[in-house]
């Protein structure tokens, strides 16, 4: 029992190595190579726990071979365009300038069905609103509407803004995310400046944001009552 908590806990680890260094990559975001090895990986992971002939070494050995081909034929696609086009395919026009390709259509195995659903997924309810859709080569489909379709933008009716940012979770739950502080660069000091200001502690805070424009957004930490009374 304990040696296949051992392997598990080992094969659990390298597994988790092995995949931080392929990178961050959404299901849906990878592109055929990349299915391949996760698929690939996950079989080589398990073979040690259910198969005892098979080592855990030579389990590790064959996922970092799967690695080193990640890492190499990235390289060699960007390199070589025919590799590229032989490894990931190429993008394909579902509808083009208004027009729908249905030998293209066809040939992706899609439906009118499946086309429209992914169209609808973008807020576009009628297809002949979409000027162009493409299926890229990792799956995932994108859609352009007609400019006249499109909402109007502060570009269109030349009404100036202000662009706010992204607002940065500083705090979270009353821990400071000091990678967070680094990133708007803002140093501790200035941190609890603010929060001086405001009359509050770090342990009373919940959720404190801050945008790249340094607007502040605090939501307080609620006491066991308040949780109880929601």
């Amino acid at each position: 029992m304990f040696h296949i908590l051992l392997k598990t806990l080992i094969t659990y680890f390298a597994l988790m190595a092995v995949i931080r260094l392929m990178g961050k990559r959404q299901l849906g975001e990878m592109q055929v190579s990349e299915l391949i090895a996760a698929f690939l990986i996950s079989e080589i992971a398990s073979a040690p726990i259910t198969n005892h002939n098979f080592s855990i070494p030579s389990a590790i050995a064959s996922m970092l071979i799967i690695l080193l081909l990640e890492i190499i034929l990235p390289t060699l696609t960007m390199k070589v365009p025919c590799v590229k086009k032989l490894l990931d395919g190429t993008p394909s026009y579902l509808i083009y300038n208004g027009h729908l390709r249905q030998r293209n259509v066809k040939k992706s195995r899609m439906t009118i069905d499946e086309l429209s659903a992914a169209i609808r997924a973008q807020g576009i309810g009628d297809i002949s609103k979409v000027q162009y859709a493409i299926l890229e080569t990792n799956g995932t489909i994108s859609v352009f509407p007609y400019k006249r379709e499109s909402p109007l933008t502060s570009e269109d009716i030349n009404i100036k803004v202000t662009e706010e940012g992204i607002a940065h979770n500083i705090i979270v739950d009353t821990k400071v995310n000091t990678s967070e502080l680094d990133e708007i660069k803002m140093n501790r000091a200035e941190l609890e400046r603010i929060l001086l200001s405001q009359n509050i502690q770090i342990s009373d805070i919940y959720l404190m944001t801050v945008d790249d424009n340094g607007r502040t957004n605090i939501i307080k930490k609620k006491s066991s009552k308040e949780k109880a009374g929601k």
